[in-house]
């Protein structure tokens, strides 16, 4: 019995290890997941840790191909806001900040997707700050306007 406890308590962490998260992390998907969290400061600080240790994953070759692993990330997030974008209404009714905040922040994630475009031809570390961490920001917003106009993700 002592020994089948032993075995479990030290084992199971090696086995954990051993996988290290060998595919591509998800950023829309633990966004989406964080988008339901209700006090704003938690939420603003785990939607940025999503972002920020899917990337130190792909840096820290945690999976077989840094390189390919930013891109995918980057993609998964272009391909989500892209058809994100398609579902939001360009304004939500009201009246103030809210309706008017909708207004500009959609406007500056549709400008940070056509910009993003631009960058496909810089190398890899320039490619993450010229892409990925404006998608990252973006997709945050877009979750969150999305969530707010009662319009379902992709």
């Amino acid at each position: 019995m002592i020994k089948t406890v032993v075995t479990i308590l030290f084992a199971a962490p090696m086995l954990a290890h051993a996988a290290d998260f060998p595919t591509v992390p998800s950023v829309v998907s633990c966004l989406k997941a964080t988008a339901t969290l209700t006090e704003p400061g938690y939420k603003i600080e785990m939607q940025t840790q999503c972002v920020g240790i899917a990337a130190k994953r792909c840096a820290a070759a945690k999976v077989q191909n840094p390189s390919a692993c930013i891109t995918a990330l980057t993609d998964e997030m272009h391909r989500f806001n892209t058809d994100l974008l398609t579902r939001l209404p360009s304004s939500i009714s009201g009246t103030g900040f809210t309706a008017s905040g909708y207004k500009h922040v959609l406007e500056r994630a549709k400008e940070t997707l056509s910009e993003v475009d631009d960058c496909s031809d810089l190398t890899d570390d320039e490619y993450r700050y010229c892409a990925y961490i404006p998608l990252g920001a973006t997709t945050i917003d877009l979750i969150t306007l999305a969530k707010g106009a009662d319009v379902p993700w992709p």
